[in-house]
């Protein structure tokens, strides 16, 4: 805490370096304030970075069944469209933790491709399209430890962008952002003075549908098809938080 005679040298420090401001600009000034205060503060390392993998097997039903009724006209499908049922990414964050208790902010992707080979026999040539999925979120959340172990939830405000392929372009077919949530179950494998490890395994589901219809059009199915996905996603998520831990 800032003791009577510390708040009295801040002071004339400010002073000083007031009646010489023309040797400092504000923002200099500004940052001798702010590191002046975290000094005096003796504040602890309880804030923390955090940086993760991200393994997803997304549940995009009314997507995989858009992807799988795709039948062009003049034209086959020599190798169909795969399911989306698996996506990868990284997470970034930053955690304040006191005991027990976490609160966190960060952001995460996870993506994937989708393809299939085209077989147009009027000129006896292959062709291939790509959809390229991204589902991507700013979260903010609460976790709760007990030992080794812990429960944690999250907020999602994540976006959904599915892009066409197009020679060196990307096509914009869906972008759309909503709220989802998040449960997890948190395992701390490891814990020092200076770095943990957790293994989070997460489910996780949007608050409100998705409108693929982009999607459908650019498939020849905008009609009769159902084109609203609601996202659910179990996964792990493998997580190092850097920076002294609070026990």
């Amino acid at each position: 805490m800032l003791s009577g005679e510390k708040v009295k040298r801040l002071f004339s420090l400010l002073l000083k370096l007031y009646n010489e401001r023309r040797y400092m600009k504000l923002k200099t000034l500004i940052g001798w304030i702010t590191c002046m205060l975290l000094i005096s503060l003796d504040m602890s390392a309880q804030v923390n970075v955090k940086v993760g993998y991200i393994a997803s097997f997304p549940q995009l039903t009314v997507n995989d069944n858009l992807l799988s009724s795709f039948n062009p006209s003049n034209a086959e499908v020599s190798e169909r469209f795969g399911s989306t049922g698996f996506m990868q990414g990284l997470q970034l964050g930053l955690r304040y933790r006191i005991s027990n208790f976490a609160a966190e902010v960060g952001w995460e992707s996870v993506s994937r491709d989708r393809s299939a080979l085209i077989f147009n026999p009027t000129n006896d040539n292959f062709t291939n399209r790509q959809y390229n999925y991204s589902l991507s979120s700013y979260r903010a959340g609460v976790d709760n430890y007990f030992g080794k172990y812990g429960i944690g939830t999250a907020l999602m405000y994540q976006r959904l962008k599915i892009d066409r392929v197009i020679g060196s372009n990307d096509l914009a077919l869906t972008k759309e952002r909503q709220l989802g949530l998040r449960l997890e179950f948190i395992w701390q494998v490891q814990e020092s003075s200076a770095i943990s490890f957790e293994i989070r395994p997460f489910y996780q589901f949007s608050l409100k549908d998705y409108n693929l219809s982009g999607l459908a059009e650019d498939l020849d199915l905008s009609t009769g098809v159902d084109t609203m996905e609601s996202p659910k996603m179990w996964g792990v998520s493998l997580v190092f938080y850097n920076g002294r831990q609070r026990k």
